[in-house]
């Protein structure tokens, strides 16, 4: 009986010790398989906008989606002190990397990200970079230039209009450039230009077009505000940051469109992987990260083929939309023949527009009244 017990005994202890070792191996093995990855984005407006935050959100979502990835964001973040704390409360939460969709967004995200090294950022049309920080932007400026021939040869009365979200360098270079391209193929149309910063965007456009008659509109802002207001009143329309051709068939022509999936999956994945590394960085048409969307089929015929052939010498560098001679409205020449304007300049310190653009002053008469 003794050795019995003895026996049983060992068998029990043999027992225990399995089921410590198996639980053991059950910890080490789920610690294999971390947690999901979180990506956090702070958007300036709703992810339902029909501009610029969509189209940063739906590329960001369709990243976190295929990677099975979990995507939390904020929008209508102001830019203020709450970017700041809606940073925070994101990377308090888990979140990796951090995606902001604004260059107002630095005065707040790179102190964040020196508070936080371990987290990666990456801020749209912004300049700072460090370690953890990336920024970059699109070369906007070149589908602009090519939406510009596009309306330039649609309008029946060389009267355009161009609406712009504020003042800011890179909106200048915007409608500079849609302007030379404007006049490449229609020397004598004008771009009127008005600016939704302090104006509601439906009733800036009908003041437009009451004032000049214009009879087609690019929308350069964070909605697609001005694109309804086209298609109710029979006014042609270019879009941007999204193709919108589908919501607005009847006038629709063509839209500024990001390609950023590819982007922000390699982006994403060398946080994920602890390979980010933080730099400036400035793609246009040659790397088919801007671009324009498909032309519709209210667009008259010919300027198909015009338009074409000059995104292909775009795309293979053998032309660029500052290459000079370029003049500002004042006749002053600011770029010589062989000579291309700098990155440097129309992203910064771009303060003139060409000849051909005119401004509505909306502020100015409402405060007048």
């Amino acid at each position: 009986m003794k050795k019995v017990a003895i026996v049983i005994s060992g068998i029990f202890i043999l027992f225990l010790v399995g089921v410590i070792i198996i639980s053991r191996n059950h910890k080490l093995n789920a610690s294999l398989f971390p947690k999901k990855f979180k990506i956090g984005m702070i958007l300036c407006g709703s992810h339902e906008n029909g501009g610029l935050s969509e189209a940063h959100y739906k590329s960001v979502l369709r990243v976190a989606k295929e990677r099975g990835l979990v995507l939390e964001f904020f929008e209508n973040v102001p830019y203020d002190e709450r970017c700041r704390e809606k940073i925070e409360e994101l990377i308090y939460d888990g979140c990796q990397v951090i995606i902001l969709d604004s260059r107002y967004y630095e005065e707040y995200s790179i102190p964040a990200s020196e508070a936080h090294p371990e987290t990666g950022f990456i801020n749209s049309y912004g300049s700072g970079f460090s370690e953890n920080y990336l920024s970059f932007s699109g070369r906007m400026y070149q589908p602009n230039y090519l939406c510009g021939m596009v309306a330039g040869m649609q309008t029946e009365n060389n009267r355009i209009g161009y609406l712009a979200a504020s003042p800011a360098t890179e909106l200048i270079c915007d409608i500079n450039a849609f302007t030379l391209g404007v006049r490449k193929v229609n020397p004598e149309a004008s771009v009127y230009v008005g600016y939704t910063e302090s104006a509601d965007g439906v009733l800036l456009i009908s003041r437009l077009v009451e004032s000049y008659g214009i009879d087609v509109i690019m929308n350069n802002t964070y909605t697609d505000t001005a694109l309804r207001y086209a298609e109710k009143r029979g006014i042609w329309s270019i879009g941007c940051h999204m193709d919108h051709s589908d919501i607005y068939p009847k006038s629709y022509l063509t839209s500024i469109i990001w390609n950023l999936d590819d982007f922000y999956d390699k982006e994403i994945m060398s946080c994920r992987e602890g390979r980010f590394t933080g730099e400036n960085i400035k793609m246009g048409i040659d790397s088919s990260f801007v671009d324009i969307s498909p032309l519709t089929e209210n667009v008259k015929p010919g300027i198909a083929e015009v338009v074409n052939k000059e995104r292909e010498r775009l795309k293979n560098r053998e032309f660029d939309v500052f290459y000079g001679p370029v003049y500002d409205s004042e006749g002053v020449l600011r770029a010589a023949e062989n000579e291309s304007i700098p990155d440097i300049e129309l992203f910064n310190n771009l303060n003139w527009f060409v000849s051909g653009v005119e401004f509505y002053e909306f502020k100015q008469e409402q405060n007048s009244k």
